[in-house]
């Protein structure tokens, strides 16, 4: 099943803002040259009224620098995920991820607090290294990644501090295996 868990998110928003994640209201729409910035080569973002609906929050991050937002430290932005992919039973064409971005951390950091929030939640998580980025799995399915890369010049870390329903899917096959 699907489910958006609430209490989750909840309680993720709550533990990263304890250890210094600030929230930060993010667009939902970016410009075409925004949304480009991570877009895969041969896909596409979805048009609304000019802009572009995000496919991850880091892009919504490079939106408000764009619009004059200077960056220095962590922060923590909710927006719904609009992406061009092939739909199966984790892959939706909408999710709703809490996505984790920072100015003073390295990507590895923000992967640490995001496993740390997994085992304080008693998940079993696996990271993965995959060269400079990392992953997560649960249950053998990747609930975030965590990369890094620079724009207007900012180095800007960043990951998926919690992706719904993805999680619950990958909570309910470790429970079930």
């Amino acid at each position: 099943m699907s489910l958006i868990d609430t209490k989750l998110l909840i309680d993720a928003m709550a533990y990263y803002e304890s250890i210094g994640y600030k929230p930060v209201a993010s667009p939902m729409l970016v410009d075409k040259d925004v949304v480009e910035i991570t877009l895969p080569k041969g896909n596409m973002a979805r048009e609304h009224l000019g802009k572009y609906y995000v496919g991850s929050a880091e892009q919504s991050f490079y939106q408000l620098i764009k619009n004059g937002f200077n960056p220095n430290g962590s922060y923590m932005m909710i927006t719904p995920c609009e992406r061009d992919e092939i739909i199966d039973e984790t892959h939706f064409g909408i999710f709703l991820k809490v996505e984790l971005v920072s100015t003073v951390k390295s990507c590895a950091e923000i992967c640490n607090d995001v496993d740390y929030f997994y085992s304080k939640k008693g998940f079993s998580s696996e990271v993965i290294t995959i060269g400079n980025s990392f992953d997560i799995e649960i249950g053998g399915i990747e609930v975030g990644s965590f990369g890094e890369r620079v724009y207007k010049g900012n180095k800007i870390a960043f990951g998926t501090g919690l992706a719904l329903p993805r999680i619950t899917q990958a909570i309910k096959r470790a429970t079930n295996e």
